[in-house]
C-alpha cells in the first residue's frame, strides 16, 4: 500500500513538472517587453530613428514599407499583397492589402499611401488607383523592390506634429529622447502581437543597461563586443551587418598626399582591431561590402604591411598631422581610432584624435548594411559616407566588384572591421526571432510568467 501510494506521488510529481513545462513553451499573450538603447532620438520620425541600430529596429515596429526582402533577397509582401513591372519595368503595380488601418483606426487609402512615397522619392511619378498604387519612371527602376524596403520609404501617414504607421505596434507615450512606450496594434493584419506594449528607455550607457538587466529591471540590452563574449545570458547577434571605415572629407589633391594615405593604410593592423577591441567577433573588412553579401570580398587586401608603408612614408616630406574624429561619445569608435594613431606612428605618420570635432581629415563612420541587395546596398554606403554613386551597370557581381573597387582606389574611404549587432535577452523573453541581417521580429516574442 505504502509502495503502491508512492509510486502515485511519483506519477503525480512528474505529470506536474511534465505539464509546467508544457506551459512554459506555450505562448501567452500578455506582458510589456522592456528593451533599453544609447541612442536617445528626439523625434519619432523614420530618418531619425535610424541613425542608430536599435533606433531603425524600434522604427520597424512601427512604420512598414509596401514589400520587405529577407536576407536572401527574396521580396515578401508587407503593406503591398501583390506587384509587377509594367513598361519593361517603366511602371510598377502594387495593389494594396484591403481592410488596413493606420494607428489610429483611419482606412489606409491608396491616395494615403502614394502621397506618402511621393514625399520620398521626388522623381517618380506616383499615383493612386483602386486599391492599387502606381510608381512610374522615365526609365526602367531594375532596383525598385530592393529600394522599397530600405528606410526612407517607410508609410506614414501625417497629421499635424504627429504621425502615424501600421506596423505590430502604435505609440501610446512618447517623451522625446528619453522613454518610449508601445502598444499592441490590436488591428494588425498579420495578427494582434502576443506581447501588450514594448517599453524602450533611451540615452542609457552600456553601465547603465547592464545594471538594469543585472537587476531584472529590462529584458533586452545592446551587447558591445566585448559584454558578448563575456555575459552568461542568453543573446543573439546578426550577420556582420555594420561597417566600420575611415573616410576622407575629400579626394587627394597632391600625389604626396595620396602616398600618405597609401602608407596610412599600409599601417593599419586589422587583426589587432578585429581580435582585441571586437573579441573576434565580426569579420575584418577589405571592402565596402561583408563577404555574406557578395563572395568576392577576400579580393580586397586588408593585410597590414609596415615595411612597405614606412617606405612610402619615408619618400615624402615631413607634413601635419593627420586629423582623425569620430563620435565624442562613442567609446568604442575612440578606442579604434586610437588604436590606427598608434598603428600610423610605428609607420612614421603623425595623426592627432579628435573626439567630436566637425572638421577633420578623415571621420570614423559606422553604417549599417541596408540591403541584402549587394547593388543597393553598394549604392546605399556610398551615399551614406558622402562618396560619389558607384557605376555599377546592370549589376552583375563582376561590375559590382568593379565599382566597389574604384570606391576604395579613389582613396577617400579605408573598410576597416565589420560588426554584428548583439542583444542580450532577459530570462523571462521567449520566440525572439531575428533575422540575420539584425531586424526584429517581435510579434511573436512572448513574456514568460505573470509579470505585466
Amino acid at each position: 500500500m505504502k509502495r503502491t501510494g508512492w509510486r502515485s506521488l511519483v506519477i503525480s510529481s512528474v505529470l506536474l513538472v511534465a505539464s509546467a513545462a508544457r506551459a512554459e513553451s506555450r505562448p501567452r499573450y500578455g506582458g510589456t517587453l522592456r528593451v533599453a538603447m544609447s541612442a536617445a532620438p528626439a523625434s519619432l520620425e523614420p530618418a531619425a530613428l535610424a541613425k542608430s541600430e536599435t533606433g531603425r529596429d524600434v522604427a520597424r515596429l512601427l512604420y512598414e514599407t509596401l514589400v520587405g526582402m529577407d536576407s536572401r533577397g527574396n521580396v515578401r509582401p508587407l503593406v503591398a499583397s501583390a506587384w509587377e513591372p509594367e513598361l519593361s519595368g517603366q511602371r510598377w503595380r502594387f495593389q494594396l492589402r484591403p481592410g488596413m488601418t493606420w494607428h489610429g483606426g483611419a482606412p489606409v487609402t491608396a491616395e494615403s499611401v502614394a502621397g506618402a512615397l511621393r514625399s520620398a522619392n521626388s522623381d517618380w511619378t506616383v499615383r493612386a488607383e483602386a486599391g492599387a498604387v502606381v510608381i512610374e519612371n522615365a526609365t526602367p527602376i531594375p532596383d525598385l523592390l530592393a529600394d522599397l524596403t530600405l528606410p526612407r520609404y517607410a508609410l506614414i501617414r501625417r497629421q499635424g506634429e504627429k504621425i502615424a504607421g501600421t506596423g505590430p505596434f502604435a505609440v501610446q507615450d512618447w517623451q522625446p529622447g528619453r522613454s518610449l512606450l508601445l502598444a499592441a496594434n490590436e488591428g494588425y493584419w498579420g495578427g494582434r502581437p502576443f506581447l501588450d506594449a514594448v517599453r524602450v528607455d533611451m540615452g542609457q550607457n552600456e553601465r547603465q543597461q547592464m545594471v538594469a538587466f543585472e537587476l531584472g529591471k529590462t529584458d533586452v540590452i545592446e551587447l558591445s563586443p566585448d559584454l558578448a563574449g563575456r555575459t552568461q545570458a542568453k543573446h543573439v547577434k546578426s550577420a556582420p551587418v555594420e561597417l566600420m571605415a575611415l573616410v576622407f572629407e575629400r579626394e587627394p589633391a597632391t600625389q604626396a598626399e595620396a602616398d600618405l594615405r597609401r602608407a596610412f593604410a599600409l599601417s593599419l593592423d586589422r587583426e589587432s582591431l578585429h581580435r582585441i577591441l571586437l573579441q573576434g567577433e565580426g569579420e575584418i573588412a577589405g571592402g565596402l561590402l561583408p563577404a555574406w553579401l557578395t563572395g568576392y570580398e577576400f579580393l580586397f587586401s586588408s593585410e597590414r604591411n609596415l615595411q612597405r608603408a614606412r617606405q612610402l612614408r619615408a619618400g615624402l616630406k615631413p607634413a601635419s598631422p593627420l586629423r582623425v574624429s569620430c563620435e565624442a561619445s562613442d567609446a568604442l569608435a575612440q578606442l579604434v581610432v586610437q588604436r590606427l594613431a598608434l598603428n600610423a606612428r610605428e609607420a612614421g605618420i603623425a595623426v592627432q584624435v579628435i573626439p567630436g570635432a566637425s572638421e577633420a581629415d578623415a571621420r570614423l563612420a559606422r553604417l549599417r548594411v541596408l540591403s541584402p541587395d549587394a547593388r543597393v546596398a553598394l549604392r546605399e554606403l556610398s551615399a551614406m559616407l558622402n562618396l560619389p554613386a558607384p557605376l555599377i551597370g546592370r549589376g552583375s557581381l563582376e561590375e559590382i566588384y568593379r565599382a566597389e573597387a574604384a570606391v576604395i582606389e579613389s582613396g577617400r574611404v579605408l573598410p576597416l572591421l565589420y560588426r554584428s549587432q548583439a542583444f542580450a535577452l532577459g530570462p523571462e523573453v521567449r520566440n525572439w526571432n531575428e533575422e540575420s541581417l539584425g531586424e526584429w521580429r517581435l510579434s511573436d516574442v512572448w513574456i514568460a510568467g505573470a509579470r505585466p
